[in-house]
């Protein structure tokens, strides 16, 4: 079983700090919840905030446009063994679900946003 996370605009798959709700996906029962975004409530460690709501949940993978991640919540994602689907700027959800994705251990270091 695999659980994805994702953080959404509307059904805009987007960076952790720009959605306004983070997705929980199963990939065994292809369900999904909808939680309002914990880095909405916070105004530092924006980023590490949806990481630790993420891990109550399990997710081992993370839905990663350009600038999903900071050096330093990238290196936590890694620390908890978080892969990662690396996403082009503007995929929807359903686009996503409608593609042959591959998990990664990395994302390309030009993507990932200074701490």
């Amino acid at each position: 079983m695999t659980i994805l996370a994702a953080a959404l605009k509307g059904e805009e798959i987007v960076p952790i700090v720009e959605g306004d709700w983070v997705r929980i996906y199963n990939t065994e029962t292809n369900g999904f919840e909808d939680h309002r975004n914990p880095a909405l409530s916070v105004e530092e460690g924006r980023r590490g905030e949806v990481l630790k709501f993420v891990n109550n949940f399990n997710v081992t993978v993370f839905l990663a446009p350009p600038n999903t991640f900071c050096e330093r919540s990238y290196d936590k994602a890694k620390e908890q063994d978080i892969q990662f689907v690396q996403l082009n700027p503007g995929t929807l959800f359903q686009q996503f679900l409608e593609s042959s994705y591959q998990f990664s251990t990395e994302l390309p270091q030009k993507e990932i946003v200074p701490s």
